[in-house]
């Protein structure tokens, strides 16, 4: 039984050189809990910073199930990433990555580096209280979109990790992007969350359930030097 048209996905970003043919490596990540937007006088920057730590032990399993990405890494086919290429033998890409990106306290790993030759696409399922379509009236989507786009690159300053200290298991913090301008390519679908969040009885209006597909591809032939093709 039909109930209505279903909306179709809104694409907020789109690179008119994006190729899904072109994708390298494809994998999801997913939040559930409060969503809100943020904006100049209202940065959110703890809430932020809370999002980007329910994505990091995702992430962390990632690098952990993509053997590529636990391997040597051959300085030489990618000078961009570190400033001076150290002497004697290779050490893991993610060791490498922690001692160049490092904000206070935390140690980072972001996936996507500039100087890497790599982009990526983000398709995200929404769901949310209001009904589906509605994402085109909600006059704060971009500033919602804003949050999340902030929580999945690594933080800019101390400010942005709102002094909460790494836990144990979050040294290194693993991040998807060094930064959101590597995003060429954003797409939201919209639906109803229909279950409450972490076993609430009641559905908040700020409740959310994100899927986003995450699409990694090369701009460059350099990417081979991973092997993932």
């Amino acid at each position: 039984m039909a109930f209505g048209p279903r909306a179709s996905p809104v694409k907020f970003v789109d690179d008119p050189y994006h190729s899904p043919e072109g994708d390298i490596l494809e994998f999801k990540l997913t939040y559930e809990g409060k969503l809100f937007g943020a904006n100049s006088k209202d940065p959110k920057v703890k809430h932020k910073h809370d999002i980007r730590r329910a994505f990091h032990p995702q992430l962390k399993r990632l690098w952990k199930l993509t053997p590529q990405l636990s391997e040597p890494f051959d300085f030489v086919q990618f000078p961009l990433i570190m400033a001076s290429a150290p002497s004697g033998p290779s050490i893991p890409y993610e060791e490498q990555l922690a001692k160049r990106f490092g904000c206070g306290p935390y140690q980072l790993v972001p996936l996507i580096v500039e100087g890497t030759g790599l982009l990526c696409s983000l398709d995200i399922l929404l769901l949310r209280p209001d009904k589906p379509g509605a994402i085109i009236r909600s006059g704060d989507i971009d500033n919602r979109l804003k949050t999340l786009f902030d929580s999945l690159r690594i933080p800019q300053d101390t400010n942005e990790l709102a002094g909460d200290p790494p836990s144990k298991d979050e040294n290194p913090l693993f991040c998807l992007l060094q930064d959101d301008r590597l995003i060429t390519h954003v797409a939201v679908s919209s639906d109803v969350i229909l279950q409450p969040i972490h076993g609430a009885t009641m559905i908040d209006p700020n409740d959310v359930r994100l899927i986003i597909t995450v699409k990694i591809r090369p701009t460059t032939s350099t990417w081979g030097g991973m092997k993932f093709l």
